[in-house]
């Protein structure tokens, strides 16, 4: 599976994939703001920041969810646009969020508050973050890592160095995180599931390989 290996190949198959099913008629909006905002995942996990930030973007144009807001946050972290990110994290209603949005609220805010060094936001930040337990001890650990980052921040001010880690982290919980996320936009009442695309391109992508591995043998058998 492409969220697991982190194949790039692959996730370049769904997101053509994906191209294809944006361009069908029928979708609810909320599923086309779905898909795109699958494509924007897809982006984001082969690292390609200004191609996620576009299908997020596109997302939100749709349907303004929240959380949407949260992921474009991320990109525009990346992106060294930890300005912009900030004015765009500021307006999200956190009541609006799921645990598990409100999980990556959090972990975004962070990122954001060490990429820029501002005291209030910074503050801010180790808030969030001392009353947000985690239950999985590989997040639990990223939390504490970004709390040690966003008190170092404080403490001695902006730094390359934590900025950096804050982006490193963000991205490694972004992938691992997707091994867990069952995508499922909505196609005339019917669930379209994205991981299971993935699936199919990698099994499909491994039988071609070994058949062009069994082949060759054929023939000298022959």
């Amino acid at each position: 599976m492409a969220t697991i290996r982190h194949d790039k190949k692959l996730f370049q198959k769904a997101i053509e994939l994906l191209d294809d099913l944006v361009a069908e008629d029928g979708w609810t909006e909320y599923g086309l703001a779905e898909l795109y905002r699958n494509q924007g995942d897809c982006f984001k996990h082969a690292g390609q920041w200004k191609e996620a930030h576009s299908s997020y973007k596109k997302a939100i144009s749709i349907v303004d969810l929240p959380i949407y807001r949260v992921l474009l946050c991320v990109i525009l972290v990346h992106l060294r646009k930890a300005n912009e990110a900030s004015d765009l994290i500021s307006g999200i209603d956190q009541d609006k969020l799921d645990p598990f949005e409100l999980n990556d609220f959090v972990f975004a805010y962070s990122a954001i508050a060490i990429e820029t060094g501002e005291l209030d936001q910074l503050k801010e930040a180790k808030n969030l973050l001392e009353n947000r337990k985690m239950a999985e001890p590989y997040f639990e650990q990223r939390r504490l890592k970004l709390l040690i980052g966003v008190q170092s921040t404080i403490k001695d001010g902006r730094s390359e160095t934590a900025a950096q880690a804050a982006r490193s982290l963000l991205s490694a919980m972004a992938r691992s995180a997707s091994k867990y996320l069952m995508l499922q936009p909505n196609f005339m009442g019917v669930g379209i599931n994205v991981n299971s695309i993935l699936d199919d391109i990698a099994k499909n992508s491994h039988e071609k390989i070994m058949l062009d591995e069994i082949e060759p043998n054929s023939s000298e058998n022959d």
